[in-house]
């Protein structure tokens, strides 16, 4: 700690002699660059001027803050006892502001000792002290107390309060006329509504700090958008704050899930400050870039890019380990060491690297002085080297660099330095860590031959963490332990408690996240790393209490629900929780209604895949939710579905594909069908697909009982990505359908696309209803937007190419370009944009993409799918998940509108005939043909 408070006063030094206030350059140097809380403890020299403090005051107040910028914990002490001395002195002169600034830097010292009563009493009098006085001496002082106050609230875990506390200062400021001043109150209050959870309001908020035009962080989406931000802060003419400020908006924009942006901003600044001599904005910036790569690289890992996911991984190795090289002070290296650990630890790594890098690390460690970040370096350190992240996943790990009693070591030293601090929080988090050494490195069967003696200690431990985190208000670390505590009270079979503690814990995160777009590892919520883990443990313990419990089965809904919708939002990075008026919805009676809404005429399917078997949730019309289980892992269903994806395409390996074919359908649909056949009014089967489910097509299940696919029988299907997003009331709407094509071979961002033959496909559909046709040159992007607008179009039907991947970035439909042979990819944010700016008057009941596929190896492509039809706005998407032969498309398209629009089908009714007439035509009896076509959304 002490030497990163030494890099931050050498920081304000330096930029000082540039001419900048010490006080802006302390907030904007290190809030968002290294997370610590950042000082306003400048006394202005306006202020010593206009109060002429005597000399003796004045040397402890020097000398007191000297000590604070030392930053160990004997220097904290010492500080405060100096700075009550001074403040003790200007009392007895009546030096009534500067006897404020006195207690204002007293406070500060008080809140990094831990001694959290004492910090409140004499921020409160310094406050009292600066008084309601307009004279600027006294805004002066009363913006110094404010600062100070916010700093020890938002310490306490009230950012509430905190973000209260940096308005009112911002207003001082704005009165005093400080443009400086403002801007690092603006700041503070970014971190206040970072830590609230509201991190776009928070990058909003720094946009607005920098001057930014137009400060909202939705409106920066490309490249264009950065440069005019750039420009904005060139016009500036100020180096030292263009620096902070862009390497500031980089961090916040990782914490958003904006990574590309934030690489791009993070980019920009290293140009700047690689021209300079600052080896501190050097490591800082290469730190901060390294993290953003690193999250790009988890992410690129999620959607199925492992060579992207590497270079994006190699280029963190060499960032974090230039930033180590440049680093001039013990935290920041520290930091940059500690990252890079962590990150070469969830790989492949030589042992000998990770033993080096671990040796540096240590010794680095025994160089501080003791602080808040030493500790949680310590225990960060210990997490990783136990992969905890492995752990609450349910992987196992090795602990081949070290042994367990070392660990235990560090930990312990760890819980002694929190101590010493008096940092409830800080003890939490080492006391709960503790708890998930004994909770993983005890052996299994230990447990079960009544050893009890580590799983008790591992309780004992996580309910005082647990307690701790209560105290310190740290929800953070509270749903972690409440997810510990209920993993532990499960491998005991205590099922109620650990459903309880589920409970809780499910409770403390939603109230953490307003939404899963947060994917920075600091923030600690990646969606696959901490949130669908639990989600599906908590859904697996409700579901092993079910028996003859129907309220457990609709909480199992309720929460693999919410993890579908979730996953989804993770997707849009949009909260769809939340109705057009802002309000939280509720997801329960949601839910509710959609079960009643689903089984007027339909079955509901809802098959859950959990580590040893398939829960078959489903509910019937008039009857209540029932379950059945299929005993199979869900190791083998991956690899059943793997099978069958690779297959479905190759007409030589009939066989293998009948087999797998078949599994599937004894596993999803054999198990209902005595049920199905008591309900004569069901016409269809609503699949809510889960994990890799949901990128097969059921109508190409086969039953070897029958030899019929389960296109031959007597269902439709349609898909729901979950029980809350899409309107399913049916409505009767005047039809009318945009088609659009291109039959031109085109060109785009070095991708080439073939000549599509879709004339003949759309000339057929306009033979059926009211149609208006956009064909190669006249489908362009401004085109379709102008037609959008003008045509109430009730059908949006696109003849082009597409692709629906689990990466927004790589979910897209070509539409014609402005140059001849060229293309321009629509991307699923600009989609929505188009489909949705559109006149109101009409809603788009069907859009269909007859021509797309899913993205190669990513096994929630489909998730893209959906996320389009959500985005457009549209009640349902009828689309391939591969490309399908022009031949048959047209011949499926003319016979799926001819049973919706003129025979009257539902669109589900209208896409099971068209695949059967297809399958009865001796030319397409091959899955390849027909089984592509899905209808995701209202089926009505």
């Amino acid at each position: 700690m002490a030497r990163k408070w030494a890099v931050f006063f050498r920081e304000v030094e330096s930029l000082l002699k540039r001419g900048f206030r010490f006080f802006l350059l302390g907030m904007l140097g290190v809030i968002f660059a290294l997370g610590i809380p950042v000082l306003e403890i400048a006394q202005s020299r306006e202020v010593s001027q206009t109060i002429s403090p005597q000399a003796t005051p004045q040397q402890l107040m020097e000398r007191g803050r000297e000590l604070y910028r030392r930053g160990g914990y004997s220097d904290y002490s010492e500080a405060a006892e100096i700075l009550r001395q001074a403040g003790d002195i200007y009392a007895a002169e009546g030096n009534r502001l500067n006897q404020s600034l006195a207690l204002s830097y007293l406070s500060l010292s008080y809140q990094k000792l831990g001694q959290w009563e004492e910090a409140q009493r004499v921020s409160d009098a310094s406050l009292q002290l600066a008084g309601m006085g307009g004279t600027r001496g006294d805004r002066i002082a009363r913006a110094v107390a404010l600062n100070s106050q916010g700093h020890l609230f938002l310490s306490l875990g009230e950012a509430e309060t905190a973000f209260e506390r940096w308005q009112k200062a911002a207003d001082e400021y704005q009165q005093l006329n400080d443009k400086e001043g403002k801007i690092g109150a603006l700041v503070n209050q970014a971190q206040a509504l970072e830590q609230m959870g509201y991190y776009r309001r928070s990058c909003n908020t720094l946009l607005q700090a920098i001057g930014a035009e137009n400060p909202s962080c939705d409106e920066i989406k490309t490249e264009e958008d950065i440069k005019l931000l750039q420009n904005r802060l060139a016009a500036e003419n100020n180096g030292g704050l263009k620096t902070i400020a862009l390497r500031s908006l980089g961090n916040v924009l990782r914490a958003i899930g904006y990574l590309e942006q934030s690489q791009q901003i993070l980019n920009s600044t290293w140009e700047v400050v690689s021209q300079t001599n600052s080896n501190t904005d050097k490591s800082l910036t290469l730190f901060s870039l390294a993290n953003t790569q690193k999250a790009l690289s988890k992410q690129q890992e999620e959607y199925g890019d492992n060579p992207t996911a590497q270079n994006y991984r190699d280029k963190a190795v060499q960032n974090y380990n230039q930033a180590i090289t440049l680093a001039p002070s013990s935290p920041i290296k520290l930091l940059a060491q500690l990252n890079l650990f962590s990150l070469l630890r969830q790989s492949e790594t030589n042992t000998k690297e990770l033993q080096t890098l671990l040796a540096q690390i240590q010794s680095q460690m025994s160089e501080m002085r003791l602080s808040k970040p030493l500790v949680e370096a310590r225990i960060k350190l210990a997490c990783s080297l136990m992969q905890c992240e492995k752990l609450v996943q349910g992987e196992t790990a090795e602990l081949e660099l070290v042994s367990i009693e070392e660990i235990d070591g560090l930990l312990q030293q760890a819980l002694t330095e929190a101590e010493t601090l008096k940092d409830a929080r800080l003890k939490s988090y080492a006391i709960g860590t503790q708890g998930k050494r004994y909770e993983y490195f005890v052996p299994p069967q230990a447990q079960k031959q009544g050893e009890t003696t580590t799983w008790e200690k591992a309780k004992t431990l996580t309910q005082e963490a647990l307690e701790l985190a209560v105290k310190s208000n740290a929800p953070e670390l509270r749903y972690q332990w409440q997810w510990q505590m209920g993993r532990l009270l499960a491998g005991e079979e205590n099922l109620e408690d650990a459903i309880n503690n589920y409970t809780v814990a499910v409770e403390t995160l939603d109230s953490l996240r307003n939404d899963l777009l947060a994917v920075n590892t600091d923030v600690q919520f990646s969606f696959r790393d901490n949130v669908e883990p639990m989600y599906r443990q908590f859904v697996d313990l409700l579901l092993q209490s079910a028996d003859g419990n129907r309220d457990r089965l609709q909480s199992a809904i309720q929460f693999i629900d919410a993890l579908q919708l979730a996953e989804l939002e993770n997707f849009l990075q949009c909260n769809l929780s939340v109705s057009n008026s802002g309000q939280l919805l509720d997801s329960a009676a949601r839910i509710e209604r959609s079960l009643n809404e689903i089984t007027r005429d339909a079955a509901l399917i809802y098959p859950i895949l959990l580590p040893n078997r398939i829960e078959l949730l489903f509910k019937l019309p008039a009857r209540p939710l029932e379950r059945h289980i299929v005993p199979i892992s869900r190791i083998e269903v991956q690899e059943n579905v793997t099978q069958l994806r690779g297959k479905l395409a190759n007409p030589s390996s009939l066989a293998e594909r009948l087999e797998s074919s078949d599994n599937l359908y004894r596993w999803l649909i054999q198990p209902l069908e005595p049920s199905l056949e008591t309900s004569t009014e069901i016409k269809t089967l609503v699949f809510i697909l889960d994990g890799e489910l949901k990128n097969i097509p059921l109508a190409a299940l086969y039953d070897r009982a029958t030899e019929k696919y389960v296109v031959e029988k007597d269902y439709a299907i349609a898909l729901l990505p979950n029980l809350q997003t899409f309107d399913l009331e049916q409505k009767s709407a005047q039809r009318r359908v945009l088609a659009t094509g291109v039959t031109e071979a085109l060109t785009v961002e070095n991708k080439n696309f073939q000549a599509l033959e879709v004339r003949t496909e759309l000339e057929s559909i306009s033979n059926l209803v009211s149609t208006q046709i956009l064909l190669n040159s006249e489908f362009t992007q401004p085109r379709l937007k102008q037609e959008l607008n003008i045509g109430p179009f009730s059908i949006v039907h696109m003849a082009t190419h597409g692709q629906f991947s689990s990466n927004p970035q790589n979910t897209y439909i070509l539409v014609y370009g402005s140059a001849d042979s060229t293309g321009e990819l629509i991307r699923s944010n600009e989609f929505d944009r188009l489909l949705r700016d559109r006149s109101p008057s009409t809603t788009i009941e069907l859009l269909v993409l007859s021509a797309c596929k899913t993205a190669d190896g990513d096994n929630r492509a489909t998730l893209g799918l959906a996320g389009l039809a959500v985005r457009a706005g549209t009640r349902s998407t009828l689309a391939t998940l591969w490309r399908v032969q022009d031949d048959s498309t047209t011949q499926l398209m003319k016979q799926f509108y001819l049973e919706f629009i003129q025979n009257g089908l539902t669109k589900a009714e209208a896409l099971h005939r068209a695949q059967k007439a297809l399958l009865e035509n001796l030319n397409y009896q091959n899955p390849t043909s027909w089984a592509s076509y899905i209808l995701v959304g209202n089926w009505r």
